[in-house]
């Protein structure tokens, strides 16, 4: 039998595999518990909705400007050939699973007929249109806010 000098060379080595095989063992630590705010049923749902669209359909779509400033006619809002339709498959066929239709942005034009304003889909060509972004998301299985 070989003497080795400074003892066994593996005994190291298992000194250190039955410390770990014996923390192996060990009961599992509950999480601890949250230091703030946490997220209901309803938000912790639109969270795992992931993916949402906005669309911004203003009166900007028709005066080629990126920003409004509240005094473009109203008259000018007369979308022809519009297919909401068409675009709630696209976002549904490419993994959205909301939108979000901007009805009223910084310019302050409406996309309903409102009481309040004259600057609004009521003085449109294109007023009280019965195509609205619920009834339409709802059909394809698209939630609306």
């Amino acid at each position: 039998m070989k003497k080795y000098k400074n003892g066994y060379p593996g005994a190291l080595f298992l000194m250190i595999l039955s410390a770990f095989l014996s923390s192996c063992n060990q009961t599992k630590v509950a999480p601890p518990a949250a230091a703030g705010p946490v997220p209901d049923e309803r938000q912790m749902g639109w969270h795992e909705m992931e993916q949402n669209a906005f669309i911004h359909f203003t009166i900007n779509t028709f005066t080629d400007k990126e920003w409004g400033y509240g005094d473009e006619s109203p008259a000018l809002f007369n979308p022809t050939g519009l297919d909401p339709d068409q675009w709630v498959s696209v976002l549904k066929e490419t993994g959205f699973k909301g939108l979000i239709l901007t009805c009223k942005h910084h310019d302050g034009f409406s996309l309903w007929p409102t009481a309040y304003s004259d600057h609004s889909i009521k003085n449109s060509p294109r007023c009280c249109s019965s195509a609205t972004p619920a009834p339409i998301c709802a059909g394809a299985g698209t939630n609306a806010a």
